[in-house]
């Protein structure tokens, strides 16, 4: 018989099931599976019993409706006439009573129709051989056991299990080395004795499987933590006319290995996520750094021209005041010109055309304006220097009011289209920090407060300080968060923005900013009404950390 590992070889399935389109349904399955197999083809019980005497399969596929029987009965003419080939029954019968009757007729495993995948066939296949190769071996071993009792004590003392054989007043009968070895008695002492004694610190499960086994009369098999030993086991028990034979395989190198593998994946999977979240704090950074590179050059770009436009328009302002005095001068002697009709008519034609009188007025405000538009320009670009500190690397103390009203100034086109800031600033002294990475948690919070409200709203700033700590709030009018989703928000790539529309790192980098400058960030929300966030700072940080260290901070849930 083919083994589990023995995979390279070819497996030849018999399918037995009088539907046609079922039959394809499985074939499709087997071949889209990772084996190598050859199918046959069987409608009936009696074809089925047929092909079976005379070939020999890997495995069986078995309908439990047939036109000429069930399979149920099918099954079990093949086990009478001990053809112990692995059978897979095929039911769309949801019964429990039907399918453990199945099982305790000989059935390897059943599968609903409705389940016939690809890795649930081969995984099937590949159980079900396994078994059967497993209850060949230990039926060969109570068969010999029948016909030679030396020889079977042989074979028993061969086998890597610890054997027990009970007889039905629950003593030993029999036990091989491995046993007495596991039971750690002399087993001269523990034949005709009953077991309970010597196994009753094993588990209670164990306890349930053996009477299961010996009250029913089914075979069971089950591994489990063996208490007194503190050791893994599988064990396997079968029914006999004289008893139970209990077979245990120490299992607890497989189990750790088992456990090692998953703590291994467990591991990797925590240091993917710490490489993810590492690379994107990186990416930030780099970004951060950017941004301060493109405010130094504009500052240097922008404010030179910006200078000499504002003093070119400050001295045009001087000019055309001048200019102004010696028209208001001439204006002064328009009766002298009015001997001269052709003249004076002239004149007060072009004054009429030009609209000198508007002009006069307006040009001193159109060079007040542009002054006033140059100003902004400056202020904008000095916001910007501001925001992103970029000559201000280190711990600072700074003033959080400046840093919020700059970073306001670089979101202003995210939120003016959809809130109303309102200030209500309190007493703050000067707050040591690194300010481009508080001005940085600002920014993110501001622009999920505007992104959150639909039409709009208002978004409010209070600031203040409690103790040695100082904070600040901002609240926003928006769709506000869910309670399933509040606990999750600073998780890295967590996001309930459409897809493309947000990383799921913006309050994570702020929740891990926070954390490494002392500080923490609290969120309070309720559902169509808003959302606020509190950041609070120590005024005077203790002890520095590395804020270049980009490790994983992973919120308290």
């Amino acid at each position: 018989m083919l083994t589990v590992n023995d995979s390279e070889k070819k497996l030849t399935i018999l399918i037995v099931d009088d539907d046609e389109i079922d039959r394809m349904a499985v074939k499709r399955s087997l071949k889209s599976s990772a084996l190598n197999i050859k199918i046959e083809e069987a409608k009936s019980a009696i074809e089925c019993i047929s092909i079976l005497k005379c070939e020999q399969f890997d495995c069986v596929f078995l309908d439990y409706l047939l036109p000429d029987g069930d399979g149920l009965t099918t099954l079990k003419s093949l086990r009478a006439a001990e053809i112990n080939v692995p059978v897979i029954m095929l039911t769309g019968h949801g019964n429990e009573e039907l399918i453990v009757e199945m099982i305790q007729a000989g059935a390897s495993d059943y599968i609903p129709k409705g389940k016939m995948k690809p890795d649930v066939l081969e995984h099937s296949i590949r159980n079900a051989i396994r078994i059967c190769s497993i209850d060949e071996a230990r039926r060969e071993a109570v068969d010999e056991l029948k016909k030679s009792n030396k020889k079977n004590i042989d074979i028993l003392e061969s086998i890597t299990d610890a054997f027990m054989a009970i007889d039905n007043e629950w003593c030993f009968s029999y036990l091989n080395s491995q046993a007495e070895q596991f039971i750690r008695q002399e087993r001269a002492e523990l034949i005709g004795k009953e077991i309970w004694p010597y196994l009753m610190k094993i588990s209670s499960w164990f306890h349930e499987l053996l009477r299961k086994a010996m009250t029913e009369k089914v075979s069971v098999s089950r591994e489990g933590l063996c208490g007194s030993q503190d050791m893994w086991i599988e064990t396997h028990v079968y029914p006999n006319q004289e008893g139970i034979s209990v077979y245990i395989n120490d299992i607890t190198e497989r189990k750790r290995d088992q456990q090692a593998l998953q703590r291994d994946k467990e591991e990797q999977k925590i240091l993917i996520s710490k490489l993810k979240s590492t690379q994107n704090q990186l990416l930030q950074s780099e970004k951060m750094a950017s941004i301060g590179q493109l405010a130094a050059g504009m500052a240097h770009e922008i404010n030179n021209p910006i200078g000499y436009i504002n003093s070119n328009l400050g001295t045009m302002l001087d000019h055309i005041k001048a200019l102004l005095t010696v028209l208001a001068a001439y204006n002064e002697h328009d009766a002298l010109l009015a001997q001269d009709v052709e003249a004076y008519k002239h004149i007060q034609e072009i004054k009429k055309q030009t609209e000198l009188e508007y002009l006069k007025e307006d040009i001193i405000e159109l060079i007040n304006e542009s002054k006033e538009g140059v100003s902004r320009v400056m202020s904008i670009v000095q916001d910007l220097k501001d925001f992103s500190h970029v000559d201000e690397a280190d711990w600072q103390c700074v003033d959080l009011h400046r840093g919020l009203d700059s970073t306001l100034n670089i979101a202003n086109n995210e939120i003016k289209y959809t809130a109303e800031v309102i200030k209500e600033y309190g007493d703050l002294p000067l707050v040591e920090c690194i300010p481009a990475q508080i001005n940085q948690v600002i920014m993110n919070i501001l622009v999920n407060a505007a992104h959150s409200i639909e039409t709009n709203g208002t978004i409010t700033i209070r600031t203040g300080t409690n103790g040695e700590e100082a904070w600040l709030e901002i609240s926003d009018t928006g769709r506000g968060i869910s309670s399933e989703h509040i606990t999750r928000i600073f998780d890295p790539f967590f996001t309930t923005k459409p897809v493309g529309k947000g990383t799921g790192l913006g309050l994570s980098l702020s929740y891990g900013i926070l954390e490494k400058h002392g500080g923490r960030l609290e969120v309070d929300s309720e559902v169509g009404k808003g959302s606020t966030f509190r950041i609070c700072l120590p005024v005077r940080h203790k002890q520095h950390k590395d804020l270049t260290d980009n490790s994983l901070i992973t919120p308290p849930v």
